[in-house]
């Protein structure tokens, strides 16, 4: 009797250790599956290069200003601007605020053809719009936001060249407000 008690008891001691181990592993696999589903998401993106995180830790690239102006006359102003440096437009998007290119060896002779450079254009409180201006290479971001600040700066020209690029790229322009 005492012999089947014995067994009885290991029995019982297996099983809840048994339950123990698949209750830690499926808490482990929900927490990793959580935690790289963040990575997941965004990894078409970083395989395209098209992913905006290089640009993130960046602190020596890195310059702002703010100003008074609308996100879309921003936005608009700013496309118009890498049109006028022949630079080329990697991707962008309104919605999030962000502009990538690259190409600016044609303008600013510190810099390979494929350096790129990242705009972000984010509201402020007051109605104003903060401007900044990322590169991995920070003798660029210095040279570049220098000359675009201040064409961004500049009242004069600003409702010229939004007219002039809604007329020159309607289409475009139509399906960049109006993405899903």
């Amino acid at each position: 009797m005492a012999y089947f008690n014995a067994i009885n008891f290991a029995v019982c001691s297996y099983s809840i250790i048994m339950k123990i181990r698949l209750f830690l592993i499926l808490i482990l696999t929900i927490s990793t599956s959580s935690l790289t589903s963040c990575l997941i998401l965004n990894y078409p993106n970083r395989l395209l290069g098209f992913s905006i995180e290089k640009f993130e830790n960046e602190k020596v690239g890195r310059f702002n200003a703010v100003f008074t102006k609308s996100k879309k006359t921003c936005f608009i102003k700013s496309l118009y601007i890498l049109e006028k440096l022949k630079a080329t437009v990697t991707h962008k998007s309104f919605k999030n605020g962000y502009i990538v290119a690259f190409n600016f060896s044609r303008s600013f002779d510190c810099c390979l053809a494929s350096t790129e450079v990242g705009i972000f254009i984010t509201d402020i409180e007051n109605g104003n719009v903060k401007v900044e201006i990322i590169s991995n290479n920070s003798l660029l971001a210095k040279k570049f936001s220098v000359k675009f600040l201040e064409i961004l700066a500049e009242n004069n020209i600003s409702s010229m060249i939004i007219k002039t690029y809604i007329e020159s790229s309607k289409k475009n322009l139509f399906l960049l407000m109006h993405k899903p």
